[in-house]
């Protein structure tokens, strides 16, 4: 992501994809809105939270996988 607070919530998420925080519940530490940070995954990355959370869970599990992890 290109914005700052989006980037906070992404690179939280890709060090722990388990995390099963809501948008309201990140927005604090991001220091935006849960409805900005809705707003600002749909225009960046084409998808809500949800399916993105969904596709770095499963891209970052199949690369776990394929090392070795069980």
């Amino acid at each position: 992501p290109r914005d700052a607070r989006l980037k906070r919530l992404a690179d939280a998420l890709q060090a722990d994809p388990a995390a099963d925080l809501t948008l309201e519940e990140w927005a604090p530490s991001c220091g935006a809105s849960a409805r900005t940070l809705a707003r600002l995954f749909q225009a960046e990355t084409g998808m809500g939270f949800a399916r993105w959370r969904q596709l770095l869970r499963l891209t970052e599990g199949a690369a776990r996988l394929a090392r070795g992890a069980s």
